[in-house]
């Protein structure tokens, strides 16, 4: 074995590495075959940028394909949430990162035979070779996940350790030999495994498999693009069916409704403008006000001619504005009363609504794309003569209210005024979009989706998603 004194990070033996591909090719061949394992390869697969997987993608993936005894510290469930959480603090692939331990731990086996055991918590057998006496032990399971993630990023990225995220765990990070040398998957021949001609390889062959069988078309663009100026947002809640809340970012916990027993179910959220709270909105228009969150009325004791499906607060947080399937809008607090659809005849049901940046009128849209203006909100265009692939979920207003998007079911964004398109969805087959929100630049969003996933295009910055929950979030709010 070459090892490389300049670094204290020994790198794995070329034994191990392919020893441990054979068993991870035998496995997925005599197990769940595919007939082109690489179909989603590119010539070159860099190791920074967003995942394309979901933790419970990973999971699931994962039992279908081994029989072998599963020895990790902590259930499959939450590291596969440990690896996209920690990828994403670094800015590192890790559903791929996690496909690379499962090369080097035997798919979390840990051979008998091997240097690394269960509880070292070394899930990249950093520090193991031939001629050592054992791997780095770590803590627990985060603590040894983010040492690889951090190590994938000295390779990749020649940003030094004072810029991290978190404190680099291994020594001499800058001093590091391939610090910056190894920008992809494949750059990693030579380098992470002696020499491991095909360890990049065979890396991106088993997360081709992952992305085959959760799914994930080629062109599906991963919720953090490579490349994208994340620079809008300090954070964004999330909220569950149940009223429970996921915080990202600085997005503050200030309460929920998880604890108590709903009339009807929690369908959305919306932050107060200084982000000090937030209110959540149930289908038969009950309202629960949390932090500075002030609530200013309700429809939950009223019989609705159609269930509530939106949520809009003024300019001043002082009131708000709902809004039904039939069209119909109650206004509270200072929130003005500008007209509404109740009553007349709509081709499709109101699925969403947006307030003016004045707080002076709103737009509704149906499920067909066609919108509806009060007050001073201006009309841009609409998809209401348009066959679509899906109907609209939802729509926002840009920062200027002089556009707005509206967001398909299938991830499809239409654009109508100053509103520009940053990317969606719509190839990712195994998503159900569900909100959109607009950053406070006006250049870019993030979507929802209904499995609680969260996806950033433009400037909008990503903080994480909410996969190991017993229930889904349905909506969220963001912090710009």
């Amino acid at each position: 074995m070459r090892v490389l004194q300049t670094s204290r990070i020994v790198l794995v033996s070329r034994l191990a590495a392919l020893m441990a591909a054979a068993l991870v090719v035998g496995m997925l061949v005599a197990i769940s075959p595919v007939a082109t394992p690489v179909a989603h390869a590119d010539a070159r697969n860099p190791i920074m940028g967003g995942a394309r997987l979901t933790p419970n993608d990973i999971a699931t993936w994962f039992k279908a394909n081994t029989k072998l005894t599963y020895r990790a510290s902590v259930p499959i469930e939450t590291l596969a949430q440990l690896f996209i959480d920690e990828g994403y603090r670094e800015g590192v692939r890790g559903d791929i990162a996690f496909a690379q331990s499962i090369i080097e731990t035997g798919w979390f086996n840990f051979p008998d035979n091997g240097q690394v055991r269960p509880a070292d918590n070394n899930f990249a057998g950093i520090g193991a070779c031939n001629s050592c006496s054992g791997g780095y032990k770590f803590a627990d399971a985060r603590t040894g996940v983010r040492a690889q993630i951090q190590h994938l990023r000295n390779y990749a990225d020649s940003t030094p350790a004072s810029k991290l995220t978190d404190p680099p765990l291994l020594p001499n990070y800058d001093g590091f030999v391939y610090h910056g040398k190894a920008p992809n998957w494949e750059d990693l021949d030579g380098k992470w495994a002696v020499p491991g001609t095909t360890y990049g390889e065979t890396i991106i062959a088993l997360y081709s498999h992952m992305l085959t069988f959760g799914g994930v078309g080629p062109n599906c663009a991963p919720d953090s693009p490579l490349g994208s100026v994340q620079t809008a947002g300090r954070g964004y809640w999330q909220v569950a069916p149940d009223g429970g809340i996921f915080t990202f970012g600085n997005a503050a916990f200030y309460g929920s409704t998880g604890a108590l027993r709903l009339k009807a179910p929690v369908l959305g959220m919306a932050a107060t403008p200084d982000g000090g709270g937030y209110w959540l909105y149930a289908k038969d228009g009950g309202i629960f006000t949390f932090g500075n969150a002030i609530f200013r009325g309700s429809t939950g004791a009223l019989q609705l001619v159609s269930p509530v499906v939106a949520m809009a607060p003024t300019p001043s947080g002082n009131g708000y504005w709902m809004a039904a399937g039939d069209g119909g809008v109650f206004s509270f607090g200072d929130a003005g009363f500008h007209g509404s659809m109740g009553g007349k005849p709509l081709n499709k049901p109101i699925v969403g609504m947006a307030a003016t940046p004045s707080g002076n009128g709103y737009w509704l849209v149906a499920s067909d794309g066609g919108i509806f203006t009060f007050g001073d909100a201006v009309f841009y265009g609409s998809a209401g003569a348009i066959k679509l692939a899906q109907p609209v979920a939802a729509m926002a207003r840009t920062n200027t209210g002089a556009g707005y998007w509206m967001l398909g079911r299938d991830g499809g964004i239409f654009t109508y005024g100053d509103a520009r398109y940053f990317g969606g969805l719509a190839q990712c087959p195994n998503r159900v979009a569900t909100a959109i929100q607009g950053t406070a630049t006006g250049n870019g969003y993030w979507i929802s989706s209904a499995e609680g996933r969260m996806a950033t295009f433009g400037d909008a910055r990503h903080f994480g998603w909410a996969f190991v929950t017993n229930v889904a979030p349905v909506g969220f709010t963001a912090l710009d």
